[in-house]
């Protein structure tokens, strides 16, 4: 399983040319590509909770340019890897994001570090959303964050996805969303802080991020909707 998702890592970034940004490069983070279990480790139960972007991730992009233009994308890879494995097992009292993810696999009755964290964008621009990017910009970063995603969520295969993003990403999950066939079953459980819909066969949930503290019974609003599916 861990093969499959290098493969597919590797397969994914070969068609992006991403040295055009190299001028820009230092402002955006690294890459994030998650981990996944292996074999047996993959858990019986599989939620996926979907972030925006990492605001500090593995270096600046730079980094993932010199490493293709180098031969060295396979180690890029695995060292990004390694990195959100070690975050993973970091203690989250500084870390609203990490805390969430922790009172998740509580409240889903999950093991420890067993509830799957992605992006919906894969690097930050300045510490914050690329969005507002020129547009050709935006949407290469998009399309590549976009195909890693999809291709977490074909190996992981998540009986259900919590997308912690809130309204203003939206547009993008739409968008997001083709990559199965567009989003179904759109029910606005609340304006703006709980959105429900299906992709494919794949319960999902749009909520708050966990900074936004007005957010948290709306939180937890969803997290008490997976663990009832």
């Amino acid at each position: 399983m861990l093969q499959n998702i290098e493969e597919l890592y590797s397969l994914i970034l070969s068609k992006y040319d991403l040295a055009p940004l190299k001028p820009v490069a230092a402002d955006y983070t690294g890459l994030f590509l998650p981990s996944v279990p292996t074999g047996n480790e993959m858990p019986q139960r599989r939620v996926m909770v979907v972030g925006q972007e990492t605001r500090q991730w593995n270096g600046s992009l730079t980094r993932w340019i010199e490493a293709s233009a180098d031969g060295k994308a396979v180690d890029y890879i695995d060292r990004a890897m390694e990195r959100y494995l070690e975050t993973r097992l970091m203690p989250p009292s500084k870390y609203r994001f990490l805390q969430f993810l922790r009172q998740s696999e509580r409240e889903l009755s999950l093991q420890p570090h067993t509830l799957q964290w992605a992006n919906l964008i894969a690097c930050a621009y300045r510490r914050g959303s690329p969005k507002k990017r020129p547009k050709a910009e935006l949407e290469q970063v998009l399309a590549l964050s976009y195909d890693l995603l999809a291709a977490q969520i074909e190996v992981v295969k998540p009986q259900a996805i919590l997308f912690t993003t809130g309204p203003g990403y939206d547009g993008f999950i739409k968008q997001f969303s083709l990559r199965f066939g567009g989003y179904s079953d759109s029910i606005v459980r609340e304006p703006r802080l709980l959105w429900e819909f299906r992709l494919g066969d794949i319960p999902c949930f749009r909520t708050t991020h966990p900074r936004y503290a007005p957010g948290t019974s709306t939180r937890n609003r969803a997290l008490a909707s997976i663990a009832d599916l």
